[in-house]
């Protein structure tokens, strides 16, 4: 995200099972992928 030019980046501390309500099943929720919230600047 730096190479992006994103400073300050931050992620939340909640997190969420981004899969729970998939239609289909998906190897990444056997995995114990969570779904977070991003929030970065890109300086001007």
């Amino acid at each position: 995200m730096q190479a992006a030019g994103l400073a300050e980046i931050e992620f939340s501390r909640e997190r969420w099972d981004t899969f729970a309500d998939a239609p289909s099943a998906s190897s990444a929720a056997a995995f114990g992928t969570q779904g977070v919230a991003l929030r970065a600047v890109r300086p001007t």
